[in-house]
């Protein structure tokens, strides 16, 4: 007991590493001697690999302080030798100091001889340029005059810089957002043309479908609604070139009332631009393209030269240029301060170039009596619902729309769904009337093999000739009856014959009708399913692009930074 007792403190601290309370002594009854005996030599065993591995450090530690001692003498000696090298060259540099020293000492005295020399000669020079200062001096107060309003016109010069570089600021920054919006809201525009177009190739798919299904029904038309089609058609066709014709003719007033110089293209986003226009333009007047190319040129020059525009520009500005030029101690007051400012002169910069800007249409009242209820788009919008409800009512299915197209070929599905319902059940009817007439006429072979066994008898009858009168007659009898059922079975059977080849030929029908059913509503729904498959695709591949526009951006934001880091980082150790 007392041996369990000290060998399980000890293994209280060497599992612990400390000296622990003693435990009561109910404790040791849950351990027998084998259990604390291994769990001493595992622990025992883990002490010294701590050992060993404590032991390999202090080595290996050993090591490391003793080559970093060998390195530190190492450099203390090379250091002592670079020390002395440069003492050395400081002595040899002193010396040929002391002889530069001497050698210029000499050369001095000698040039000190020629400089009294020389200014004797530049005394009777001063005197005569003294004359020459008088006459000097009046040319000073001159272009001291000339000079201040040099300084005025330079002041007023910086002054319009300082607006026109303000407002130059303020437009780039209201002009680049603008024309980032233009750009994405080009992609989009792209992107949404693809679903437009992939739209509409569904769309006539589903009218070819329409077409295809109501086959039937158009055959049925007669000449006179046929002649009413291309009568409409014609009619389409004249409305066609009338709409050319407005806006051929609304292309060339814009032609005339253009105010453009100009338009830009980025090199790396084809087909989007940006629109340079000029103010004050006049308009062109039935002139000639050359006359209307010098009138462009002079416009646009004195656009560039306008008077008008500077001093808009510049009095638009001065609130933000006081705000600018006005040293504040509170930052923050001054930050909001110069954001009112700048929105200010904003709003009063876009108020006077909208006037300046402004140009009136040659023909303005074209676009007010457009919108009259006498006006020829009115009446083409008029004539066009008039077209589309006769077109509905007269059941031209190019001309519906595409939810009425879809209800129509759900209606048609629907119809083909029944009439193959009805052919099913009418083919399992078909099948049971066959049936029945293959057992009939398995019937009336038997009855026939009957009728020959009979007739094989009476000849037999016959040829023996000792039959008597009675049993003749009604071996005869029954012989004559069985012919005639023989008879009545043969006709029986041609015309079930009959029946069964046109039976036969309405199952074969029917059949042909429902493969073509079939193939139709197979193309349909393959179709329908590629279209489906299709819209994901192109789903999947904006979901695809909106992922690497997120992924570029936060690229983007990462770069930037990391950039602010590395300015930083450049920052503190020139520091």
């Amino acid at each position: 007991q007392e041996k369990l007792t000290f060998l399980h403190t000890l293994y209280q601290r060497l599992v612990a590493g400390c000296v622990l309370i003693k435990q009561p002594e109910g404790i040791l009854d849950r351990f027998s001697w084998s259990e604390l005996r291994a769990v001493l030599q595992e622990n025992v065993d883990a002490l010294i690999l701590d050992l060993n591995r404590a032991n390999e450090k202090i080595s290996h530690l050993e090591y490391v302080c003793k080559n970093k001692s060998d390195t530190m003498k190492e450099l203390q000696q090379s250091q002592e030798d670079a020390f002395s090298k440069m003492a050395k060259q400081m002595k040899a540099q002193e010396s040929s100091w002391q002889k530069e020293k001497k050698y210029l000492e000499q050369q001095y005295s000698g040039l000190l001889g020629e400089v009294h020399a020389r200014a004797q000669e530049y005394q009777k020079t001063a005197e005569k340029t003294k004359e020459k200062i008088y006459v000097l001096e009046k040319r000073r107060e001159k272009f001291a005059f000339e000079n201040v309003s040099l300084k005025n016109t330079l002041m007023e010069v910086q002054k319009e810089h300082s607006s026109l570089l303000a407002a130059c600021a303020l437009l780039a920054g209201a002009l680049y957002p603008l024309y980032g919006r233009s750009c994405a809201m080009s992609s989009q525009r792209d992107l949404l043309q693809d679903q437009v177009n992939i739209y509409e190739l569904v769309n006539q798919e589903i009218r070819t479908l329409v077409h295809a299904l109501s086959d039937v029904e158009e055959n049925n038309q007669d000449e006179a609604k046929l002649m009413k089609r291309k009568f409409k058609g014609l009619i389409c066709v004249f409305r066609r070139g009338v709409i050319a014709v407005l806006a051929a003719n609304r292309l060339k007033i814009l032609a005339r009332s253009s105010s453009s110089l100009f338009s830009w293209v980025n090199s790396f986003k084809e087909g989007i631009g940006i629109l340079v226009c000029i103010g004050d333009s006049k308009g062109k007047h039935n002139l000639s393209s050359h006359e209307e190319e010098q009138i462009h040129c002079v416009e646009a020059l004195s656009w560039f030269t306008s008077s008008n525009l500077r001093a808009a520009i510049i009095s638009s500005v001065t609130e933000l240029q006081d705000v600018v030029n006005k040293t504040d101690p509170k930052p923050w007051l001054s930050g909001h301060s110069l954001v009112s400012a700048a929105r200010n002169s904003f709003s009063k910069l876009m108020n006077k170039l909208n006037v300046i800007m402004e140009t009136v249409p040659l023909e303005s009242n074209r676009s007010i009596t457009s919108l009259e209820k006498d006006s020829l788009v009115q009446r083409l919008a008029h004539g066009l619902h008039k077209i589309n409800t006769q077109a509905l009512e007269g059941g031209f299915y190019d001309r519906l729309p595409i939810m009425k197209n879809i209800a129509f070929l759900q209606k048609q599905i629907f119809e083909f769904t029944q009439r193959l319902h009805t052919a099913e059940v009418e083919r399992r009817s078909l099948r049971l009337k066959l049936a029945e007439l293959k057992w009939n006429f398995s019937e009336m072979k038997k009855e026939a093999d009957k009728a020959r066994s009979l007739q094989e008898q009476l000849n037999m009858f016959k040829q023996s000739k000792l039959i008597t009168h009675e049993r003749f007659e009604s071996a005869w009898e029954e012989l004559n009856n069985a012919l005639h059922r023989e008879h009545q079975a043969q006709v029986l059977l041609n015309e079930q014959a009959q029946h069964l080849q046109e039976l036969n030929n309405k199952l074969e029908l029917h059949s042909s009708e429902e493969a073509d059913k079939n193939q139709i509503l197979s193309e349909t729904v393959k179709r329908l399913s590629e279209a489906k498959m299709e819209l994901r695709r192109k789903d999947q591949s904006l979901r695809q692009l909106n992922r690497l526009l997120t992924q570029l951006e936060q690229d983007k934001r990462r770069l930037k930074e990391s950039i602010r880091d590395a300015e930083s980082a450049l920052c503190m150790a020139a520091k």
